[in-house]
């Protein structure tokens, strides 16, 4: 049925416009504007991350941004005294296949498009010069169990480094010189 004058249509399409987009994103099909190129199909194998020390020690690439989120005491139980603090989240070139072992369940297969990068530069302000540039970070995936892992899969990093592009498979491409 047609709208009865302009103002009611222009309406009904901000409203089909918004639900749209809040559907996209639901579903993960909006990226982050910060990607060097869109999100396609690993190649490489499917990952592991432990809880025992039995995670892959991988190098993954993608853009590093920061998450403010809650912190100590609480986590945001108590807004009141619960302080912020940054996470680092690494927004992966490639949606990433991710075995979850733990010993006391089965492993579950996710997908991880987006994780957090822990280590001894998370504290500093060392990972500043990283921040929103393309980048490739080596360590080893953990399943995400206190309270300061922000994602299901954390990255604990041994190296970081800038990078231009990289493959399906996480390995930089070589430069055109």
């Amino acid at each position: 049925m047609p709208f009865a004058n302009p103002s009611e249509a222009r309406l009904g399409r901000v409203r089909l416009v918004a639900c749209l987009l809040l559907l996209a994103s639901a579903h993960g099909a909006l990226s982050s504007p910060l990607s060097v190129k869109p999100l396609s199909r690993w190649c490489g194998p499917v990952l592991r991350a432990g809880s025992l020390r039995q995670g892959s020690t991988v190098t993954l690439s993608g853009v590093l941004t920061r998450r403010f989120e809650w912190g100590p005491p609480g986590f945001g139980e108590n807004p009141k005294v619960d302080r912020k603090w940054q996470a680092w989240i690494l927004d992966l070139d490639y949606i990433v296949p991710v075995s979850l072992i733990d010993a006391e369940t089965p492993s579950e297969l996710v997908s991880v498009r987006r994780l957090q990068s822990r280590g001894p530069l998370e504290m500093t302000r060392a990972y500043d010069g990283f921040l929103d540039r393309h980048v490739a970070i080596t360590g080893t995936l953990w399943q995400a169990g206190e309270p300061s892992d922000v994602t299901p899969v954390t990255l604990q990093m041994t190296q970081i480094r800038l990078i231009g592009n990289a493959k399906c498979d996480g390995h930089e491409l070589p430069s055109n010189k």
